[in-house]
């Protein structure tokens, strides 16, 4: 489930990136500060700069980070499940 989430997270940050990259000065400083924290992957697109913006080869990379935010929130997930969720041990009497 929390998966899920972090594959939208991901899709969700690059269109917003896609959607104002024609207009950087109308790009929120504070959304790119929470997006990066939601999507940590997101750093990866650092070494992105020679892609064109709008190019199939920008949604490809943003597709490889979106799933590895993906995984990032399937193992906080498990994790979360195993520590927090557990049923009560029986005790034998």
């Amino acid at each position: 489930m929390l998966a899920m989430l972090g594959l939208a997270i991901g899709y969700a940050l690059f269109a917003y990136l896609e959607l104002t990259s024609s207009h950087l000065g109308e790009r929120s400083d504070l959304l790119l500060l929470v997006g990066n924290i939601l999507c940590p992957p997101a750093l990866l697109s650092i070494f992105l700069f020679d892609l064109n913006a709008h190019a199939v080869e920008a949604f490809i990379a943003w597709s490889i980070i979106a799933l590895l935010n993906a995984g990032f929130y399937a193992v906080i997930g498990k994790l979360i499940g195993r520590f927090l969720l557990r049923k009560p041990q029986p005790t034998a009497n």
